[in-house]
């Protein structure tokens, strides 16, 4: 029962509504250690150096990609959960990517954009994503990745 709390948690954050920039949008991500943070937060043997047992997390991660009981979601480097929903602000999510500097000192590759972008399922979305990414990287970084011409 503590599992299902948990998730509960984790996709009530992930389906919140907040103002930015003016409007609201739907985040719809969040780092990978506060969902696995909420999600232990409900199981009553958990002491902290639960958070950072390798077993765990897997368990976490086994949870909440089940197929029939867990949330519809992505999970990028261990670092993010993004849910699978046309409701994501991709400009957010990607602007917060490239400023994570944890993400940055482990390095994103080609096939790490590839996947990203063939995860998207609309056009524009992978517009967007591309945009986002060229705004922040030289033209050498951006051919590096694949995303130049």
């Amino acid at each position: 029962m503590a599992n299902l709390r948990g998730l509960r948690a984790v996709l009530q954050d992930l389906m919140a509504n907040i103002e930015f920039r003016g409007k609201e949008v739907r985040l719809s991500y969040m780092k990978f250690d506060e969902a696995f943070s909420y999600f232990m937060s409900f199981r009553s043997e958990a002491v902290p150096s639960m958070l950072v047992d390798r077993h765990q997390r897997k368990i976490f991660v086994d949870l909440i990609c089940n197929e029939t009981h867990g949330i519809p979601v992505y999970i990028l480097k261990r670092n993010y959960i993004v849910m699978k929903t046309n409701n994501t602000d991709l400009e957010l999510l990607f602007e917060e990517l490239l400023e994570d500097r944890e993400l940055r000192t482990v390095g994103l590759s080609a096939n790490d954009i590839k996947d990203m972008l063939d995860s998207l399922d609309s056009q524009w979305d992978k517009k967007v994503f591309k945009v986002a990414l060229g705004a922040k990287l030289t033209k050498t970084e951006q051919m590096s990745l694949g995303l130049g011409s």
